[in-house]
């Protein structure tokens, strides 16, 4: 670039296309930055970097290789090929670290076959810092699923936006088309499966007894939380309690055609309308 009307000084030719193992040079280690948005944690320990192995594949298209209304790395259970010839979880065909401060315990789990049957010497180290028996295939793949979970929660919310998938909606294996816009019912929720002898009914002003028999609609049920009465909403359909993240609201106020609906993760709100896809 010139400056001051001076000629640009040539000082080389360089090939940016650096390989794993550079951390320096991407920028991953070294620079003695803390994390603000992290328990003040340094970037060092925290800086993830992951690499597409094969963009054929289902995780590595952002796709869930089975089509689950809600993607994770973990195979559904009883499926063919679950594991990697290594006996991993599969997800570690698709994706391998280029940066991670857990780097060689990383490599231990993907290649769990090996590790199982390595020297006292590394299962001991690996027991003392990742705190698992590496003998253990279960507690092996766990664990590898775990230090992949903030890349899954990416690769989940960008499945999350597909609109031209075919997904198993109601987990029966029967695939549909994702939900389109206003394709939504209303469904009546409530907070809890009603039980007898567990919740509450009012008699007279502040006096309350344990609600014994059968369900009644018609009552006013109440919960007991740290010493204070809270009204609930009971249901007896299993079908109907609430859980986040599986049913959805919008802005009522707008016209039909103008609403969107997005996915509801707090808790229950009884004054909410909640909406299910449908088909």
């Amino acid at each position: 670039m010139k400056e001051n009307n001076q000629e640009p000084l040539f000082i080389g030719r360089y090939n940016m296309l650096l390989d794993k193992g550079a951390d320096e040079a991407y920028g991953f280690k070294g620079l003695n930055v803390l994390s603000a948005f992290n328990d003040n944690k340094s970037m060092d320990d925290i800086a993830e970097c992951w690499e597409f192995e094969n963009n054929s594949r289902g995780f590595c298209s952002f796709r869930d290789p089975w089509n689950r209304r809600e993607l994770t790395f973990a195979a559904p259970a009883g499926v063919k090929n679950s594991f990697t010839a290594s006996n991993a979880p599969i997800v570690a065909d698709s994706f391998e670290y280029r940066y991670n401060a857990l780097d060689d315990y990383i490599d231990y789990l993907v290649d769990l076959n090996t590790s199982a049957a390595s020297g006292n010497e590394i299962k001991e180290d690996i027991q003392n810092i990742l705190g698992i028996d590496i003998t253990n295939l279960d507690e092996g793949r766990a664990k590898l699923l775990e230090l992949y979970g903030n890349w899954e929660k990416a690769v989940a919310w960008v499945w999350s936006t597909a609109t031209d998938a075919k997904i198993d909606l109601k987990g029966d294996g029967t695939l549909v088309s994702v939900p389109d816009l206003n394709s939504y019912s209303p469904i009546d929720l409530a907070e809890a499966l009603y039980e007898s002898n567990k919740y509450y009914i009012a008699t007279e002003a502040n006096k309350y007894t344990l609600a014994q028999g059968n369900f009644d609609s018609t009552i006013i049920y109440f919960c007991l939380e740290d010493g204070n009465y809270r009204g609930i909403k009971l249901t007896i359909d299993a079908a109907k309690v609430y859980a986040p993240s599986k049913y959805y609201t919008t802005n009522e106020s707008l016209p039909l055609e103008d609403r969107t609906y997005v996915l509801a993760e707090d808790t229950f709100d009884a004054s909410e309308i909640y909406y299910e896809p449908i088909e």
